[in-house]
């Protein structure tokens, strides 16, 4: 029948960290919270309203382009040389114009 030689060491830590453990418990349950169960429950219902009102109305439709843009590059600065060029193929920047001949290759 072996005794272990450290038993009383191994008891004597144990003690201590329970000790230790209970110490910070008590701290923890001394402390306030630091939030507010109810401001919670209400941000919660809020958001909750908010998420159902999305969810019944269908999104706007996009509003059509003015007629003194429409066609045109939007990412231009409107100086003096403004040099604003019809995009590519859409109909408004052909209005008006004859299509040109197609350029035999040299």
């Amino acid at each position: 029948d072996h005794k272990s030689l450290n038993k009383e060491k191994r008891q004597r830590e144990l003690l201590d960290i329970t000790m230790e453990n209970q110490a910070i418990l008590k701290r923890i349950q001394a402390r306030q919270a630091n939030y507010s169960h109810e401001e919670m429950e209400r941000d919660y219902f809020q958001s909750e309203e908010l998420r159902q009102n999305i969810t019944r109305c269908p999104p706007a439709k996009p509003k059509s382009p003015t007629r003194d843009t429409a066609g045109y590059e939007s990412d231009f600065n409107t100086t003096a040389n403004d040099t604003r060029k019809p995009k590519g193929d859409s109909p408004s920047a052909h209005e008006g114009k004859s299509p040109e001949p197609a350029k035999e290759p040299a």
